[in-house]
């Protein structure tokens, strides 16, 4: 049995908080160390510099160069772009960076953005970077105040995205960060976002050119065949990986870095015989992101988001 990250499990789907993600990773943002600057082909903020902002051709902190902005009427971005429109809040960032605060200031928003961006067939990486700029701020509003979902390729890629309720109302240092790598092979890279409640919005565009296997096996939770001894499942730390660090909260991302996460009982005494995993009234988990970053629960929304996923099997 093999568990994957990012790619969804027929029975399982990652929650972060009221969203669901089909595809790809989606962090919390709360500075420029968690955006990948390998690679970078375009950067942007969707906005065009107007009325006095130095949102086009700043430089955030890490080596991406935000300098192409994505708007129908700049001739520097090649690629066609719809529904949106350009704006700033009142309020300032604080995201240790005056470049990536002023990249989340300046927003576009609308209730279906549609970017069309021309590249060669091949492997991309897309980050997509997100601040709540108005509800809560500027208005009255909170969770449910602005709901989206964001689609690549023609596939749903988050569903429901609320971001007063992935980084808080009014939070002027926590963001939210979509990152995906995808294979382009008609000659655009399509990325839409649909308004469920109010509009859409985005902050900043990183498009990088990416390996083939960066959803190979870097991105592998772990494999089990359940062929050791027979017996408790609990405590085995058969197969290989499930030492994911998938947070940058307490270190930089690192990947698979050991040791490995032990199996849990949940209820019951689950046990494996003859190469599988037996669960006659009973369950069974096992921590993806190894036993130094145990956070997160089974179920509880308020332990969502907390770096940790796990999966229950009956």
């Amino acid at each position: 049995m093999r568990f994957f990250l990012p790619a969804v499990l027929p029975f399982c789907v990652f929650t972060m908080q009221g969203a669901t993600v089909h595809q790809g990773s989606l962090l919390p943002l709360s500075g420029p160390a968690q955006l990948d600057a390998s690679g970078v082909i375009t950067a942007g903020s969707p906005y065009d510099g107007a009325a006095g902002s130095s949102a086009d051709g700043i430089r955030v902190t890490g080596g991406i160069d935000f300098g192409d902005s994505y708007t129908p009427s700049n001739p520097s971005f090649t690629g066609g772009i719809t529904g949106m429109q350009n704006g700033s809040s009142n309020f300032n960032p604080d995201f240790g960076d005056a470049q990536l605060n002023e990249v989340l200031r300046t927003q576009g928003y609308g209730p279906n953005i549609a970017i069309d961006f021309p590249l060669p067939a091949g492997t991309y990486k897309v980050q997509l970077l997100f601040w709540e700029p108005y509800f809560g701020l500027q208005v009255g509003g909170g969770p449910g105040s602005r709901i989206f979902g964001i689609s690549i390729e023609g596939q749903a890629a988050v569903s429901n995205l609320d971001l007063a309720a992935e980084h808080g109302t009014g939070s002027l240092s926590q963001g939210v960060l979509y990152s995906h790598v995808i294979e382009v092979s008609d000659g655009n890279l399509d990325i839409d976002l649909t308004a469920v409640v109010d509009n859409a919005t985005l902050a900043g565009l990183v498009i990088s050119s990416a390996s083939p296997a960066a959803n190979g096996p870097a991105d592998v939770i772990g494999t089990d065949d359940f062929s050791a001894a027979g017996g408790p499942i609990a405590g085995s730390t058969g197969g290989e990986f499930f030492d994911f660090d998938n947070s940058t909260a307490d270190d930089p991302f690192l990947g698979h870095e050991g040791p490995q996460a032990p199996w849990e009982n949940v209820e019951g005494a689950p046990v494996t015989a003859n190469s599988a995993l037996a669960t006659m009234n009973s369950s069974a988990k096992r921590r993806y992101n190894g036993a130094s970053e145990a956070r997160g629960a089974v179920s509880g929304a308020a332990d969502r988001g907390a770096a940790a996923v796990y999966y229950k099997f009956r």
